[in-house]
């Protein structure tokens, strides 16, 4: 699939959901193709799909000498793994050749926990994904603001590949178990639904967002540490994402253990 550099994910799926195709990017339907992919792109089929850019196969670029050039794995293959995550500075990219997927509905939505049961529910959240099939991705939010901050629900959300009922329950329902669901809003859904408008911050309110890499080995401390500071004032309003080991759509990419992303309000 061809895109140019000026679309947004929201135009992406409005083309291939008619088609039964996706690409695994994002969560916004808002948010510029060109700047999710050249940064990464965690979607919600993540741990099957690989980043946004696993499934990138070509880019046009336009080089700070003035040239548009194609850039892939055969021609010009420095420069394509460069702008692949590589940083900044190395032209602009003017459009974007994707593999897209087949793709079925998906069960998708979010479970609440008790707050007093934190840390039983994270440290059963990350073992349950170590070993879960790579169609299951999830991510944990703590200390939501609009929902209570400190005193706020654990919400898990689950976004399960696939619709049948019977393979999605036994992916999702060990996580049902790990404490006192106060809310279940998981449904079968087609994929292009669980990708959110976007929006605009309230006046007077503005994001701050820092993400980091937590190894293996320091995952049950972190674990710990963030679920003590989700229930103090003041804490930032905190997400996890665990990985998984390559999967066969993006194979020799290194995967740390755990995705942190602290946002202060």
């Amino acid at each position: 699939m061809r895109v140019g550099g000026g679309a947004t994910w929201g135009d992406v799926v409005d083309v291939l959901q008619p088609r039964g195709l996706a690409i695994s990017a994002g969560d916004t339907k808002s948010v510029g193709v060109g700047g999710l992919t050249l940064s990464g792109g965690i979607g919600w089929k993540v741990r099957r799909y690989g980043l946004a850019l696993d499934s990138l196969l070509a880019v046009e670029i336009v080089t700070a000498d003035g040239r548009l050039v194609r850039a892939d794995t055969a021609e010009l293959p420095d420069l394509f793994w460069a702008v692949r995550g590589g940083g900044g500075n190395f032209g602009v990219v003017t459009a974007f050749e994707f593999r897209a997927h087949r793709t079925t509905r998906v069960h998708f939505g979010r479970i609440a926990f008790a707050p007093a049961g934190r840390r039983q529910v994270l440290r059963g959240w990350a073992a349950h994904l170590r070993d879960a099939p790579d169609a299951l991705t999830s991510i944990a939010n703590l200390a939501n603001p609009v929902a209570g901050g400190p005193d706020a629900p654990v919400e898990v959300f689950v976004a399960f590949d696939g619709d049948d009922p019977a393979e999605a329950g036994r992916a999702i329902d060990p996580l049902r178990r790990l404490g006192t669901v106060v809310a279940d809003e998981v449904a079968i859904m087609p994929y292009d639904q669980i990708l959110e408008p976007g929006g605009t911050p309230p006046p007077g309110i503005a994001f701050l967002t820092r993400s980091g890499f937590v190894d293996a080995a320091s995952t049950a401390a972190m674990l710990d540490l963030l679920s003590d500071t989700s229930g103090s004032a003041g804490s930032p309003f905190i997400s996890s994402a665990p990985s998984a080991e390559p999967s066969p759509a993006c194979p020799g990419r290194p995967r740390p253990s755990r995705i942190v992303r602290p946002t202060s309000w």
